[in-house]
């Protein structure tokens, strides 16, 4: 257990521990930065028998590694096995082509396999060859608008994201959602989950391509400097910028949702997660900005007008047309609730819960409370005897807003699946409260164990700072006493 005490230096300690703790922290920035750091949320155990066990910094990171490898890991044995497999299906390839021509239906099924394997190897660029090959057979064969080649489209994707081919990977996305629209119809509900994909992939491409850096476009210094006068300014097409993909997914969920409605299926299956898209996008939108700078810690980004100490972003939110948008999905999607006879309770008080953080969300702080406060007296008699509406009211630790999208130093973030085993090297005890609007106070760290450096406590200091939590309340009250949480650091 490491706690602090206070020592004295000498003269010499204090011009040379400087330097050694700075050396130790670009040591371990350069092995992973800290937004890559998992920080995960436990109850301090009564006795130190049930502490997670801890691996050493370096221990953990080289785990890690080899637990999600860029490039598939196989045996000699096994990439072997593939290579020849391939050879296999390249050689019956040959056959086919030879005895029945280089279009035969025959060819469909060996190519795509082969594709697939070579895939599997990492060597997107020989899958590719084989995909597309066996895309060209099956609309020659079946047609231009068959359903066959859907799965092979999503596999040329797939190839073309991991060779880094974004705008190949985008239009073979788009032309799959436009393959299902020729063949069903624009208002058929044949086409929603197709729509749904393809504006969760658009909300990914905005969240993964936003960033201040490659955002800003560059001047073409060699050129301006053998031509100044008759330099010309190459602007970026607006369909390889992250906010064209944004839009465009809010406009694919704004049609789906629309599709519904019109036809009267409140009950289908993609209907709230259309909803709880389209919000999303609306959020991201009226944070589209803050977002470039600070991908992680956006909601604190403060924006103030010249002479003014007014927080602009703060009166953006309370007036801005998002908020109403958004207002409206939460709106209906608790009226889809009304209609289906199986809803939970549970279920209810979560999209209430929602509809409430909407509002926090939004500098909407007094009508949030009135929110929250309706719905806990609500649920307040028949808590005690509903196991999953308790889960749902008084979790464990507290929500992190918006529940939509995946909170810093989180799995979810960090691409770490659930299954996945996590490996600690430390953790921070620490102690805080949240007041009545969602933000932590009096955070204070109580002791920490393992390699925890400055770097590491300042980003759990920023973190809990910086985050919006969900109020939390106790017997139907809110709640604003001191926690103690032990948050576990890993990767």
């Amino acid at each position: 257990m490491i706690t602090t005490r206070p020592y004295k230096l000498s003269l010499l300690g204090h011009c040379l521990l400087p330097l050694l703790l700075l050396i130790t922290s670009l040591g371990q920035a350069q092995t992973v930065r800290m937004d890559r750091i998992l920080i995960e949320p436990y109850s301090i155990p009564a006795s130190t028998a049930e502490t997670l066990p801890l691996y050493s910094f370096n221990g953990a990171i080289e785990q890690a590694a080899l637990a999600q490898p860029v490039v598939p890991v196989f045996t000699i044995v096994e990439r072997l096995a593939i290579e020849e497999a391939i050879a296999a299906y390249v050689a019956e390839i040959g056959d086919i082509e030879s005895t029945e021509g280089p279009y035969s239906d025959q060819l469909q099924q060996d190519l795509f396999s082969a594709g697939m394997l070579a895939k599997q190897l990492g060597d997107h660029n020989q899958a590719l060859d084989f995909l597309q090959r066996a895309q060209g057979v099956s609309r020659i064969n079946n047609g231009l608008d068959n359903l066959d080649q859907i799965p092979i489209m999503n596999a040329i994707t797939d190839s073309y994201e991991n060779s880094n081919q974004i705008r190949e990977a985008d239009q073979t996305r788009e032309a799959i959602l436009e393959l299902m629209t020729h063949v069903y119809g624009a208002e058929s509900q044949e086409i929603v989950p197709s729509m749904l994909d393809y504006g969760v992939w658009s909300i990914d491409a905005f969240l993964e391509r936003s960033n201040i850096l490659v955002n800003i476009d560059r001047m073409n210094v060699a050129q301006f400097m053998q031509d100044p006068n008759n330099y010309i300014y190459e602007k970026k097409n607006i369909q390889d910028t992250p906010l064209f993909h944004l839009y465009q997914a809010q406009q694919v969920f704004i049609n789906a949702i629309t599709i519904l409605l019109q036809q009267g299926n409140t009950l289908h299956p993609d209907l709230l997660s259309l909803e709880q898209k389209l919000l999303t996008s609306y959020f991201l939108s009226i944070h589209r900005e803050n977002i470039l700078y600070e991908p992680d810690f956006y909601l604190t980004r403060r924006k103030s007008k010249t002479g003014s100490r007014l927080n602009m972003n703060s009166i953006e939110l309370m007036e801005s047309q998002e908020y109403k948008l958004g207002k409206a999905a939460h709106e209906r999607t608790l009226t889809y609730l009304t209609h289906d006879s199986d809803i939970t309770q549970a279920a209810q008080a979560n999209a209430m819960l929602e509809a409430a953080d909407w509002h926090l969300l939004f500098e909407r702080k007094v009508k949030a409370e009135r929110e929250y406060q309706n719905i806990y007296a609500s649920f307040q008699a028949v808590t005690e005897q509903n196991e999953e509406l308790s889960a749902t009211l008084y979790p464990d630790f507290p929500v992190i807003l918006p529940v939509y999208l995946p909170p810093p130093n989180s799995k979810e973030k960090l691409e770490i699946s659930p299954e996945e085993p996590v490996r600690y090297f430390g953790y921070i005890d620490v102690s805080f409260q949240i007041n009545r609007f969602g933000k932590a106070k009096k955070v204070r760290i109580l002791e920490q164990s393992g390699e925890v450096n400055r770097d590491m406590e300042f980003r759990l200091h920023n973190y809990l700072h910086k985050v919006l939590f969900r109020p939390r309340f106790k017997d139907g009250e809110p709640d604003t006493g001191t926690m103690n949480v032990r948050y576990y650091l890993g990767v």
